[in-house]
């Protein structure tokens, strides 16, 4: 009697942990599945963001690209300035109409003063843009001329 309750016991205990260690591994892998699930999901979402980043970026460049542009054909075409208007104006103007007109010089400056800002602010971005694409195949030229030279001296 003792020895078949001994057996018993061991063998209770002997599933027992077997159970416990398949419990155990199937939580394991429950976890991590789910982690992976939820790694993959934020994965999906911070692709989706950056992408979206790029492609506003993008516009913005587009943009410049184009504001240069335009001002470089009204300047070929036309030698005018910015938004048309004539580098060299007329400076007679009748003094009776100078009250009337002074607040249409000053929003025609303003409009102008705006314009070329924007034009400078295009400008520097595309420059950006070139010395950025030129800083990049500068730095894997040297990049890849130190790898030859630390191969090379590897060997000697």
């Amino acid at each position: 009697m003792r020895i078949q309750h001994a057996y018993r016991n061991y063998n209770r205990k002997k599933m027992m942990r077997a159970a416990a260690r398949i419990q155990s591994h199937f939580r394991t892998w429950q976890i991590r599945r789910n982690f992976m699930n939820m790694r993959r999901q934020a994965i999906k979402i911070q692709a989706a963001y950056r992408g979206h980043q790029v492609r506003r970026q993008y516009r913005k460049v587009l943009w410049s690209v184009g504001v240069v542009e335009k001002a470089i054909l009204r300047w070929r075409k036309k030698r005018k300035g910015l938004r048309g208007i004539a580098t060299g104006m007329p400076v007679a103007m009748a003094t009776d109409a100078e009250a009337a007109s002074t607040a249409e010089e000053d929003y025609y400056q303003v409009g102008r003063q705006q314009a070329e800002d924007r034009f400078n602010r295009s400008v520097v971005r595309v420059q950006a843009l070139f010395r950025s694409h030129r800083a990049q195949q500068e730095y894997r030229r040297m990049k890849v001329a130190h790898e030859e030279a630390k191969v090379e001296f590897g060997r000697k």
